[in-house]
């Protein structure tokens, strides 16, 4: 009976050891969300259930634009692409008005 009263001691204080330990661990993740301006870890989680719906939500509605309007939307020509491009254009307006205003000064004189 005594040995088996010693060993049942010796796993209460295991226990209580582990309890002690867990509940520091559980006042460290407190800490840790109120760092970041959190209430509580529940208030954290609750928070991140949502912006993690969100997320979803948002994601999904990517794919439906995607198939709704993305064969619309593809332009290959990058921005750099179409400025060169317009560059070309103003060019040519350009060296073609130089000619007529000279012709026209030509004949005013």
């Amino acid at each position: 009976m005594k040995e088996i009263d010693d060993r049942l001691k010796e796993q209460n204080k295991a226990i209580f050891e582990r309890e002690k330990k867990r509940d520091m661990l559980k006042k460290r993740l407190s800490s840790i969300v109120n760092e970041h301006h959190f209430d509580s870890v529940q208030a954290f989680y609750k928070e991140l259930n949502a912006a993690k719906k969100e997320y979803l939500d948002y994601q999904a509605a990517c794919v439906e634009y995607e198939q709704a309007c993305g064969d619309k939307v593809q332009d290959t020509m990058s921005v750099r692409d179409r400025l060169r491009q317009k560059e070309q254009v103003v060019k040519i307006r350009e060296a073609g008005r130089d000619d007529r205003t000279r012709h026209k000064d030509k004949g005013a004189r």
